[in-house]
């Protein structure tokens, strides 16, 4: 057997390439919420600088209560935050330059780029589609001589990867694993709601959290929810906009309020829950990453494009038909059906069905190269190419 290599104790690995990383938060706070995760774990989990360009530090509050939106430059958890506003700091460029959803960096700061930067990333959205792989690593060249590449994130060989902390699994099943932290800390959640909090004390109360746009058919989950056996516990944070209520709710059904949670802590919502309704991408990802029965609701697009995204994944996942309508019925305009696919989806059985699939779904993605690491290999392999 042949001896293990000693490292030469006089040879030093390569710092770890600093990023640039530019968010416009458009609508919601899907962009920054991708970004704020992306930064942490580049810095967290491989020891990155980062520096991270933000124009709506108010937006930026809700996920990091931290921040301070009056603040031109701030640090928090080990990344630099910077408001990206109309006059920006003269900054050298870092290695990496990722400008997010095609955010388009300040002119002044690409044309500072040339000689310092040596990768420049245009971060798309998260990518469900058959063409993804064939259009992840593509080469944008730019006016200027600069190459820009387009990084598609995904759930498939060939794409980015998705975002997931390499300790993620570890604190999941550590949490769940204590149903009685579990329970207090819903409770301490619901300090106002008395009716909540007695719930919470039942062992077998189902408990349901709702992320949802303002046009979901909530009417119809409500029925739905209404028409299950057991006592239900609808959990909707704050700031989520919901529609006119019946003036009666079913008597197994109750609806609490929730404060808007950071990213760490709506993680532990989303382990704690039976059911999760989510919006969006990066609550999708970490709502897939708990392993728990989901609804997604994709941002609605004209002519229902969003509905290509949200068959992209159902067909990529190989998901069962009940899982399949139940999603549709989310995702599409309220009908008299709605209620019926939803009600069908999560019927006892079926969620059974449900539990088991998503739980295999979340097995697969920790075995998965993740978002961060795959953009920092991409990086590595750019460099050496380029000499």
């Amino acid at each position: 057997m042949m001896a293990a290599r000693q490292s030469d104790p006089r040879v030093m690995p390569p710092a770890a390439p600093g990023v640039d990383l530019f968010c416009r938060v458009i609508d919601n706070y899907g962009d920054i919420g991708v970004c704020w995760r992306l930064a942490r774990c580049l810095h967290q989990d491989h020891g990155c600088p980062v520096r991270l360009w933000v124009d709506d530090l108010r937006a930026f509050q809700h996920l990091c209560r931290a921040i301070d939106p009056g603040l031109s430059a701030q640090a928090h958890a080990g990344i630099e935050i910077i408001h990206w506003s109309g006059s920006i700091p003269d900054l050298e460029p870092h290695d990496i330059v990722i400008e997010a959803f095609a955010c388009d960096p300040p002119t002044s700061h690409i044309a500072r780029m040339p000689g310092r930067s040596k990768l420049w990333l245009n971060l798309e959205y998260l990518a469900t589609e058959a063409w993804a792989a064939g259009c992840h690593g593509m080469e944008s060249p730019q006016p200027d001589g600069q190459r820009k590449f387009f990084f598609f994130p995904g759930f498939l060989p060939g794409t980015g990867g998705i975002l997931r902390e390499k300790t993620l699994t570890r604190q999941r099943q550590e949490w769940q694993a204590d149903t009685a932290q579990v329970r207090r800390w819903l409770t301490d959640l619901l300090p106002h709601d008395e009716t909540a909090r007695v719930l919470l004390e039942q062992p077998d109360l189902q408990i349901v959290t709702l992320f949802c746009y303002p046009d979901a058919p909530v009417a119809e989950l409500l029925l739905a929810l209404g028409r299950l056996p057991g006592q239900i516990l609808l959990l909707v944070p704050e700031r989520v906009m919901l529609p006119a209520l019946p003036a009666t709710l079913a008597p197994n059904l109750h609806i609490a309020r929730i404060p808007f949670l950071p990213q760490p802590e709506y993680d532990r919502l989303l382990w704690s829950a039976d059911l999760n309704l989510v919006r969006g991408e990066d609550s999708f990802v970490r709502a897939l990453l708990a392993g728990q029965p989901m609804l997604w609701q994709a941002y609605r697009q004209d002519e229902e494009a969003h509905l290509a995204k949200v068959e992209g994944w159902l067909h990529q996942a190989q998901a069962p038909e009940t899982i399949r309508q139940a999603w549709l019925a989310w995702n599409r305009p309220a009908d008299a059906g709605t209620a019926e696919a939803l009600e069908q989806g999560l019927r006892c059985a079926n969620r059974a069905r449900w539990h088991t699939f998503f739980q295999d779904f979340s097995a697969y993605l920790d075995g998965q190269h993740d978002l961060a690491s795959a953009l920092l290999a991409f990086y590595y392999k750019q460099t050496a190419l380029s000499g």
